[in-house]
């Protein structure tokens, strides 16, 4: 059974092991993997949206996909060269719950504004249809 108490100890969130490696060091740096493609897939679909709501709306969650994933990259890189500090897990915790809190923010906007925003792009572009064909 796994020791949960143990990723919650202060020699586990402030201290280096430098001995070896973890396995949840191995999990930030598949997290900053993951992201950063995803992030490079939500910037291809921005650039091919219909409208330029969503066009936003992906290009925000491209940046914060990238953004959060480099900075794990970027965090590993400090774990691994045993660099104090920088290289401890609460930084990448704390990196994770820094795009949490944005990503609630993106989602936020997705909720409220969204949905009326992408009403009056279509009613004006229904507006622009008939007034192009009157002419």
């Amino acid at each position: 059974m796994f020791n949960y108490k143990k990723l919650i100890s202060q020699d586990y969130l402030f201290n280096i092991d430098t001995v070896l490696m973890h396995r949840s060091d191995r999990l930030f740096l598949s997290i900053g993997i993951a992201l950063v493609v995803i992030g490079i897939v939500m910037i291809l679909t921005s650039r091919f949206s219909a409208n330029p709501y969503s066009k936003k709306y992906w290009q925000r969650l491209a940046n914060m996909s990238l953004v959060i994933g480099l900075l794990e990259l970027v965090w590993y890189a400090f774990r691994y060269e045993y660099i104090r500090g920088f290289g401890s897990h609460i930084v990448a915790i704390a990196i994770l719950i820094i795009g949490a809190v944005w990503t609630g923010y993106i989602l936020k906007y997705r909720l409220t504004k969204y949905r009326s925003e992408i009403e009056s792009w279509n009613k004006d572009q229904l507006k622009q249809k008939y007034i192009n064909m009157n002419k």
